[in-house]
């Protein structure tokens, strides 16, 4: 007798979700792209056709047997090697959980390539949180870095998750994953921020690799070429890292002009920022930074310096 193969792995702790139990609906590394930092391999079976891959009676058998005992989970997650959008059971699978255990959450890990597809949005409904992947604003950097499927664009991408975003109301948290070198450069940084303007996604997450992928050539980003993505970005949307640098957008009880100047000086007496800097301690965005800057300068409180990782702002002794 041919043994049924597991669906449902953990739970197990997650750096995003939480406690979450992990659903795998398509074979391991069938996939529409072959990213380089996929930490489960090279992709054996590239493919954009839809179809029920796994049995989606198995799937459920073996969700009714781990959620009988009602686990305590933040999140169950479909996830895995593959990419879930790829099965056309992943709606059936979802009104199951949805009726027979509304009291769970549901999260979508995808690489967002089938998000605009009529069919794949009409069965996402229901689901709590999606969080796709975008990192190339350009065709170079999508080929470097994601090497899709014939015939998929950046601005395929990009159309996709705004037709999403207007169908489906869910969390939508976008990941960036930054690859140095690739995808960081002032230009690019600028056309991520453009895209998550058009995109408006809940929250935009900032990730590098933590494990190694299937190339030996990419490296982890350091922390200051992340911190060059948060400033450009956070205009549109809120921000958090993923991995060692830890950042969080955070929420100001600075409003008024005259408080976020005030809180400014006391900064900058105790060190030179950048504008980068001054936003992130003071919990607000950079052009209100720069609005109190411009006064500040205006008045000739502060001045500023050019150094090897930008301009410095600082309180003028000279005055």
């Amino acid at each position: 007798m041919e043994s049924v193969k597991k669906h449902i792995f953990g739970p197990v702790p997650s750096r995003r979700l939480g406690i979450s139990l992990g659903v795998e609906i398509v074979p391991h590394k069938t996939c529409s792209m072959n990213c380089v930092y996929c930490e489960c391999g090279k992709t054996n079976a590239f493919t954009m056709e839809r179809r029920e891959y796994v049995p989606v009676s198995e799937v459920t058998e073996q969700l009714d047997e781990r959620l009988s005992s009602g686990p305590e989970l933040d999140y169950i997650t479909f996830s895995g090697g593959g990419e879930p959008t790829l099965s056309s059971g992943i709606g059936k699978i979802i009104r199951h959980i949805k009726k027979g255990y509304p009291q769970y959450k549901l999260c979508l890990l995808t690489n967002g390539t089938l998000l605009g597809n009529d069919e794949v949005i009409k069965e996402l409904k229901g689901i709590d949180l999606v969080i796709p992947s975008f990192d190339a604003v350009s065709a170079s950097e999508l080929e470097t870095i994601n090497i899709p499927c014939p015939g998929i664009t950046v601005e395929d991408l990009i159309k996709g998750y705004v037709k999403f975003r207007s169908r489906v109301k869910c969390q939508f948290w976008l990941e960036i994953f930054i690859v140095p070198g690739v995808n960081d450069s002032d230009e690019s940084i600028a056309a991520f921020a453009d895209a998550v303007r058009r995109i408006s996604p809940d929250k935009v997450q900032l990730n590098t690799l933590d494990r190694p992928g299937w190339v030996d050539w990419i490296k982890a980003a350091p922390e200051d070429i992340i911190r060059k993505f948060i400033g450009p970005i956070e205009k549109f949307a809120p921000v958090e890292t993923v991995g060692k640098f830890k950042y969080k957008t955070r929420g100001s009880s600075l409003r008024q002009p005259a408080e976020i100047d005030e809180a400014l000086k006391v900064l900058l007496g105790g060190r030179p920022s950048t504008i980068e800097d001054i936003s992130f301690s003071l919990g607000i965005d950079q052009a209100a930074a720069a609005e109190s800057l411009a006064r500040l300068e205006r008045t000739e409180a502060v001045s500023q310096e050019r150094r090897e990782r930008g301009v410095f702002f600082m309180i003028n002794k000279r005055r």
